[in-house]
């Protein structure tokens, strides 16, 4: 379970309202629609990497961090949008692909809003790291690769709203 601001469900962010769960269950669904990992009554589809994303959707991820570089690949394949949790973990394999240059996130990152949720394991979690109550520092992403130019898919965003550190040198001058 996330829990985020005291609760769980959505994010309080001036979003558009989810559409569609991407990594959900029947009992965690916060959308009508969703894709669990096997099938489920009320399913939209099974495995979200195998379907076919709809531009008109809005996507609520939460997801696996070994999926975040695949899940944005799919997003990217069928000019999705959505909101995923990210971890700022700079250590990690994906940091280098959510921040290409080290600092910033990338053009196709929308809107930012960082959070430290708690992070509460179910009794089927085997993983010793998440057998416990944990909260670390997260960003919830916005990504939109609706009219995204692809050849600038790893070019940061020099901007404060998309800098780890609110705004760094680079960035406040405008350039990498």
């Amino acid at each position: 379970m996330l829990i985020l601001s005291g609760s769980y469900g959505y994010p309080k962010c001036d979003w558009q309202i989810f559409s569609v769960c991407g990594f959900a269950s029947g009992s965690n669904s916060k959308c009508a629609r969703f894709f669990p990992k096997r099938f489920t009554l009320g399913t939209g589809g099974v495995d979200f990497f195998m379907q076919e994303l709809s531009s008109e959707d809005f996507f609520w991820l939460f997801l696996p961090v070994n999926l975040l570089c695949k899940t944005v690949e799919h997003l990217a394949l069928f000019r999705a949008s959505g909101v995923l949790l990210l971890p700022v973990w700079p250590k990690s394999f994906f940091f280098s692909y959510i921040f290409p240059e080290g600092r910033h996130l990338p053009e196709w990152v929308s809107a930012v809003v960082p959070v430290k949720p708690t992070f509460v394991a179910g009794p089927l979690v085997t993983s010793k790291f998440f057998r416990r109550v944990g909260s670390w520092d997260c960003l919830l992403i916005q990504v939109d690769f609706g009219g995204f130019d692809f050849s600038r898919f790893f070019f940061p965003n020099m901007e404060p709203s998309h800098c780890l550190l609110k705004g760094c040198e680079a960035c406040l001058i405008g350039h990498f």
